[in-house]
């Protein structure tokens, strides 16, 4: 997924990526590791690392955390053949799937990923990003069975649905949720935000696996990377991981620097 820096972005870590606004960063979709909330891992220029999600912007097209059932809502409003969105799984974060409307109901299509290349696909032709996907199928039937099933832009932005729908990029397209009210999203995106967003949570790498013993607590993986939101407590921090929240030991834990 190719998205653009909307404002700069200096490194704090070892593990993040400098940026500068206007940049298009190559958004890494890794199906072995399930990207946090808040930040995804990124390319730039030969570099990889971490970049806040709410410092960069997606296409039009794409939305984190839709339903099947809410993009055959959002397609079945009077929208045209072909008219497509991408979203991201909401049960199963990292997935994502193709939805085109045609004729009266919507196809949806699993967008694999190449574990080796990191490429993307849907049948034998590989893409390095979904935006590349996206444009073979705007000149070619994404259907095996159909030869007119091209791919074509929603006549209704996402201005008009509602605001219970998450961007997954950046505010805009792939990033933090999508909490403006429908009637303000417009002017927000048409305006330049001169500041940039408030500083995000600290985060810290596990050491090892944790298995919960109870339902507030939050299950980490070795190599998990967890937004801290309150860690008063000596033994028990709280935070956030794979878009669930609870306890987690602090000794299980580093700090990323």
């Amino acid at each position: 997924m190719e998205c653009t820096a909307r404002y700069d972005f200096t490194a704090k870590r070892s593990d993040e990526l400098s940026f500068r606004e206007g940049d298009t960063l190559k958004v890494i979709i890794d199906p072995e590791k399930n990207q946090e909330d808040d930040w995804a891992m990124a390319e730039l220029r030969g570099r990889t690392g971490m970049v806040p999600k709410n410092y960069i912007t997606s296409p039009e097209w794409f939305y984190r955390g839709l339903s099947r059932a809410k993009a055959e809502e959002i397609l079945l409003d009077k929208e045209p053949d072909g008219a497509f969105l991408v979203r991201e799984s909401e049960s199963s974060p990292g997935d994502f799937s193709l939805s085109v409307k045609f004729g009266s109901g919507v196809q949806h299509f699993k967008i694999l990923v190449d574990k080796a290349t990191r490429r993307v696909f849907l049948w034998v032709k590989k893409f390095d990003t979904i935006n590349g996907l996206v444009d073979h199928f705007r000149r070619n039937s994404v259907s095996k069975t159909n030869n007119k099933m091209v791919l074509r832009d929603m006549v209704k932005k996402k201005a008009s649905v509602t605001d219970s729908i998450q961007g997954a990029c950046g505010s805009n397209g792939i990033a933090g949720q999508f909490q403006q009210k429908q009637s303000q999203w417009g002017k927000v995106a048409q305006q330049k935000v001169m500041k940039p967003p408030v500083d995000l949570k600290p985060r810290v790498k596990a050491m090892y696996d944790f298995e919960p013993q109870d339902d507030n607590e939050l299950e980490l993986r070795a190599g998990d990377i967890v937004e801290v939101l309150d860690n008063s407590d000596h033994d028990w921090w709280y935070g956030k991981l794979r878009m669930k929240k609870g306890l987690f030991p602090s000794t299980y834990v580093q700090e990323i620097k």
